[in-house]
C-alpha cells in the first residue's frame, strides 16, 4: 500500500462560535421528567447547564481534513487518542493524537476501497479492524502503533456491504449487504464459510452478542438472531417481530451477553429512539427517548453509555433505565454520520467532511470540543 504521512500539528486558535453555541442540559436541572423545573417553570432542554461551561469554540485545535472533498462516513476508536476514519473517497485513515505532533496515515493505491466506506469495526483483542464498502468488498487491517497494514480482501456480496462485526477471539467475521444476504467468514484464512439470503432484508445494523449469536437488523422491521454454529446459519434466522421502525445501528451491552441496544431511524422524538432488547426473552427492556432525528450510533466507554443523532447532539444515558443523564449540542456544520467513544473522548464524523473530537468534562457531565479535523 502507498501510505502518506501528514503532520497534523497545527497552532491553536479560536474559532468563531457557531450559531448553536454551547447548548446543553443536565438531567439534574429538571425534577421529575415532566418538562418543568422545581419551581414549576417550563425548562428549555437546551438551556445552559447549572455550572458555567467553557465556550466550545475556545482553544479548539484545528487539524487538516481527513477526507477532502467528501463526507467522513464512519469512525472507530482503536486506543486512547487513536482512531480510524472512512470516507466517501474510499480511503481509510489512521489518526494518532497520542503525541503532541499527531500524525495521519492514509491508505492509498490498490489496497484502498474504490467507493464509499460504510462501516468500520475494531477488535481490540486481536488489534484487527474491518472496513466494508459500497464497492461490495470487505477488507481487514492489522492496527499497529504507527499505522495499519492490509491483511485480506473479502468478496462475495453483490451489492454495497453495509455492516460488519467480529467475534471476540477474532476468528470469525459476519457481514450484511443491500443484496439481502448475511455472510460468515473465517478470519485466519480469509475463506467464505456460508451465507443466507432473506427477501427484503436490506441490512443496516448488526452486533455479535456472544460466541454463537449475531443480532442483525434491516429495512423489513425485524431483528434477526443468527446462530453461526453448524453447517448453516439459521434457516432464516429467528426473527423478533414488532420492531417499530428501521433498526439503523446497534451495540451489544458489555455487561449482559443477552442484551443489545438498538437505535432507530426516525424524524420525531417518538420514532428516533433507542431500545434495549433482551434477545433471550425476545422482549424490550427499556426505551430511551431524547433524540428527535435518526440515531447514528451507540457506544460505551466503561460504564458511560452515549449516542449521537442527526439532531446534532450527544446524549449520555442511564444504561439500565433509559433516563437521559446529559445532552451536549455539537458545534459542527454537517450532520453526524457516525459516533464513537474512546476513554474520555467522543468522536463525531459529519456529512461536511468534519471530525469533531470532544473531551468529557467530568465536573459538568458534558462534552467540550478539543479538536476539529476538517473545515472550521
Amino acid at each position: 500500500a502507498t501510505v502518506s504521512v501528514l503532520n497534523c500539528a497545527a497552532p491553536t486558535r479560536r474559532l468563531v462560535p457557531p450559531v448553536m453555541g454551547n447548548k446543553c442540559w443536565k438531567a439534574k436541572d429538571a425534577d421529575d421528567g415532566d418538562g418543568a423545573g422545581a419551581d414549576g417553570r417550563k425548562i428549555d432542554k437546551y438551556a445552559a447547564a447549572t455550572e458555567p461551561l467553557p465556550d466550545p469554540a475556545a482553544g479548539v485545535r484545528l487539524e487538516p481534513g481527513l477526507h477532502p472533498g467528501g463526507a467522513v462516513l464512519c469512525v472507530c476508536g482503536v486506543g486512547p487518542k487513536r482512531f480510524l476514519t472512512g470516507g466517501e473517497d474510499g480511503r481509510l485513515c489512521f489518526v494518532d493524537f497520542s503525541k503532541e505532533d499527531g500524525s495521519m496515515y492514509t491508505v492509498e493505491g490498490k489496497e484502498k476501497h474504490s467507493d464509499d466506506l460504510r462501516r468500520l469495526y475494531y477488535n481490540p483483542q486481536k488489534s484487527i479492524a474491518a472496513s466494508c464498502s459500497r464497492d461490495t468488498s470487505i477488507k481487514t487491517w492489522k492496527v499497529a502503533d504507527d499505522g495499519v497494514a492490509h491483511l485480506h480482501t473479502y468478496t462475495g456480496h453483490t451489492m454495497p456491504v453495509m455492516n460488519v462485526c467480529m467475534n471476540d477471539d477474532g476468528t470469525r467475521m459476519f457481514s450484511g449487504s443491500r443484496d439481502n444476504s448475511v455472510q460468515l467468514w473465517d478470519l485466519s484464512s480469509g475463506r467464505h464459510l456460508r451465507s443466507k439470503t432473506v427477501p427484503r432484508n436490506l441490512v443496516h445494523s448488526m452486533a455479535w452478542l456472544d460466541g454463537n449469536v449475531v443480532v442483525q437488523g434491516g429495512e423489513n422491521l425485524k431483528l434477526y438472531l443468527w446462530d453461526v454454529r453448524g453447517d448453516m446459519l439459521g434457516t432464516h434466522g429467528e426473527a423478533i417481530t414488532g420492531v417499530p421502525d428501521q433498526p439503523v445501528c446497534m451495540t451489544r451491552c458489555p455487561f449482559n451477553e443477552h442484551h443489545v441496544y438498538v437505535g432507530y431511524k426516525g424524524f420525531t422524538a417518538a420514532t428516533a429512539v433507542l431500545r434495549l432488547w433482551d434477545v433471550r426473552k425476545r422482549g424490550e427492556v427499556a426505551k430511551f427517548t431524547s433524540h428527535d432525528k435518526c440515531v447514528v450510533d451507540i457506544d460505551f466507554a466503561g460504564e458511560r453509555m452515549g449516542s449521537s443523532s442527526h439532531d446534532g447532539t450527544i446524549v449520555l444515558w442511564d444504561r439500565l433505565t433509559g433516563a437521559e443523564v446529559s445532552c451536549t449540542q455539537l458545534s459542527l456544520e454537517g450532520s453526524p454520520t457516525d459516533f464513537a467513544m474512546v476513554g474520555d473522548q467522543a468522536l463525531v464524523s459529519t456529512t461536511e467532511g468534519e471530525l469533531g473530537i470532544y473531551d468529557y468534562n467530568d465536573d459538568a457531565g458534558l462534552f467540550t470540543m478539543s479538536r476539529l479535523c476538517g473545515k472550521p
